[in-house]
């Protein structure tokens, strides 16, 4: 059981396991630390055979040597060296690690939750030694290529921020998917969404520049949209394609199109914008002013607006920040 307060217990001066009452873990939940990085033996550890959550840091460990928990049910390390080899506990069905070295030498098709997060992948073919993947976290790495990921046919959620992809139409084979995150990736198409019924999609900070491409996401419900960052977002008739995705359940995540000395582009897109999405749900938009020296980089959530005056009255206020800047009062 866990304790209300803090509680550090030694093992051989070499470990603390600690245990929390917090809501991130599950009740038989264990935090591992090393004094000085080295552990002999993982089962020294007064870790009961009830534990269902075990956190790892700076540990060098093989998997076959958790077998004595038998309730194990999520497994995290961090900073660490971890070696998957023989089968895994029945129990086991959620894998975090986090700027970890790795071998995956097995089948683990009990694993339905697995993040490699920030551990310099370039080579995602071990995702086919866990088959039944429902969550894959791939974020903060270094992958190009993400064809083998399309055998994952369970997949509803999709983390690969942060990497160098470009080519994702493999994707059109996960029909489960619902959510999706390509943040801060080379991505300039999105015909495979046209395959799926997707709930978020994440694109921000990507290299996407033809209006065309939205018209892939009409048959979306989709109920987060993000787009900032994207070369589309300059285009003239960007807002006009926007209506294609629009819903009452959507929170769109846009950027207004920058002004310099002319207000007049900003307040047509602004205009377009609230136009062509008068459906939505809400909008979460960026507003950014480059004048002279003077810059002004704001988001604005507007939320439950039903009629295009409200919002105007919105844009009317960003209109005045605008031409504060242009006389130099503001």
């Amino acid at each position: 059981m866990l304790c209300q307060n803090q509680n550090v217990l030694c093992v051989n001066q070499q470990v603390c396991v600690e245990s929390y009452q917090v809501q991130t873990l599950q009740q038989d939940s264990y935090i591992v630390r090393p004094a000085n990085n080295r552990l002999a033996r993982v089962s020294a550890l007064n870790v009961p055979e009830s534990c269902m959550s075990l956190a790892l840091f700076k540990l060098q460990i093989q998997l076959n040597q958790l077998r004595h928990l038998q309730n194990l049910q999520s497994l995290s390390l961090e900073t660490g060296q971890i070696t998957f080899s023989g089968p895994a506990q029945q129990t086991l069905t959620s894998v975090w690690l986090q700027k970890c070295k790795y071998a995956f030498n097995g089948y683990y098709p009990n694993i339905v939750c697995l993040c490699v997060m920030g551990c310099g992948i370039q080579d995602v073919s071990f995702v086919s030694q866990f088959p039944m993947l429902q969550k894959l976290f791939l974020r903060e790495n270094s992958i190009r290529d993400v064809s083998c990921i399309s055998k994952l046919k369970e997949l509803t959620y999709l983390d690969l921020s942060q990497n160098k992809i470009v080519d994702v139409s493999s994707f059109s084979n996960l029909r489960k998917l619902q959510t999706l995150v390509l943040n801060k990736n080379l991505v300039e198409k999105i015909e495979f969404v046209d395959y799926l019924q997707l709930e978020c999609l994440q694109l921000a900070h990507n290299k996407i520049s033809d209006t065309n491409q939205l018209l892939f996401l009409k048959n979306q419900q989709l109920t987060t949209l993000m787009l900032f960052e994207n070369e589309v977002e300059k285009k003239m008739h960007f807002a006009e394609k926007l209506h294609f995705v629009s819903t009452p359940n959507t929170e769109l995540y846009v950027t207004v199109n920058p002004v310099h000395t002319d207000i007049n582009p900003f307040k047509n897109c602004i205009y377009s914008i609230i136009g062509a999405g008068s459906k939505l749900k809400q909008y979460i938009l960026r507003y950014e002013f480059l004048i002279g020296q003077k810059k002004l980089t704001k988001w604005q959530k507007i939320a439950k607006m039903s009629k295009n005056a409200v919002l105007a009255e919105f844009a009317e206020t960003v209109f005045k920040k605008c031409d504060l800047l242009l006389q130099g009062t503001e």
